[in-house]
């Protein structure tokens, strides 16, 4: 499997746990708190936006991983702050682990990026 595949797939992945994780956050709806249901409210939005940026990272375009790149810091902090708050270096943590490992893989995949938003061979 070359690697534009593997990142296909990945980012496939990824849009597809966005999604589902979205749909799991309804239930976090039920909260007494009004301020905590804004926070989910965001956060669903934010997750929605993500699959959709993410299907556009799919097809290669170099601004969707621009635009993915601030949603995830943005994304991130409302999860560690208002959503899952406690433990911030668990938080810190997994988002470079993320990072690292994405940006790398994207890096690999640079120049299908630079071709705009040309499609690579079938998966």
């Amino acid at each position: 499997m070359s690697l534009t595949s593997i990142f296909r797939v990945s980012t496939l992945c990824l849009l597809l746990a966005a999604l589902v994780s979205a749909v799991l956050h309804f239930v976090l709806l039920a909260s007494d708190s009004p301020a905590y249901r804004n926070w989910v409210l965001v956060q669903i939005a934010a997750q929605v936006l993500g699959a959709f940026i993410l299907w556009q990272i799919s097809k290669f375009k170099m601004a969707a991983l621009f635009a993915f790149v601030p949603l995830s810091v943005f994304f991130a902090y409302i999860n560690a702050v208002y959503i899952n708050y406690g433990n911030p270096f668990l938080h810190l943590s997994v988002f470079v682990v993320f990072w690292v490992s994405y940006g790398a893989l994207a890096k690999a995949v640079w120049s299908e990026f630079r071709t705009s938003g040309s499609m690579p061979s079938a998966v």
